[in-house]
């Protein structure tokens, strides 16, 4: 979900990033530019590594960099599971070897960081954003704005009292 908030300039245009998956010279320079690009997820292997499709090539985002927190044991393995089938933002690491076998290895967690980031330095107080609730507690509400946890309090969620 934060692929959203993807960096301003950052992000490249559908055609731009066709254009960077065509060939192992695209992929170079959208590595060296640290550009975000955006391929869809064919499958995830018995390591959990996703396998994306980049023009006509395949590249492989490892588990670790699959999304934010799993290194860290506090994102969920269903959240690479779960993108099986879907477009993916990520970086390009590196790409090794010679066409057609070239090793292309992509970053979806660089690629949220830097949502992240921008999502967070856009973020005002006040501002109104769509969030969902992920649960409930006696003291307030659980949100996520887009792969950032929240909480809003209890006395913010009504202006009439709330008794549980």
């Amino acid at each position: 979900m934060l692929d959203r908030y993807l960096p301003e300039g950052r992000r490249l245009s559908a055609p731009d990033n066709l254009a960077a998956c065509a060939s192992k010279g695209g992929l170079l320079a959208a590595r060296d530019r640290g550009a975000i690009l955006e391929g869809r997820v064919l499958l995830c292997d018995a390591n959990h590594d996703l396998i994306v499709r980049l023009g006509p090539y395949t590249g492989r985002i490892p588990r670790d960099q699959a999304a934010l927190g799993i290194s860290e044991g506090t994102t969920r393995e269903i959240a690479i599971l779960s993108r099986v089938g879907k477009p993916v933002c990520f970086t390009v690491e590196s790409v090794e070897g010679e066409e057609p076998d070239l090793r292309i290895v992509l970053s979806r967690r660089r690629a949220q960081r830097q949502a992240q980031e921008a999502l967070m330095e856009r973020l005002r107080p006040g501002m109104v954003i769509p969030a969902t609730v992920t649960h409930l507690e006696p003291f307030g509400a659980f949100v996520d704005i887009g792969g950032i946890d929240g909480m809003v309090h209890v006395s913010e969620l009504s202006w009439s009292r709330i008794k549980n």
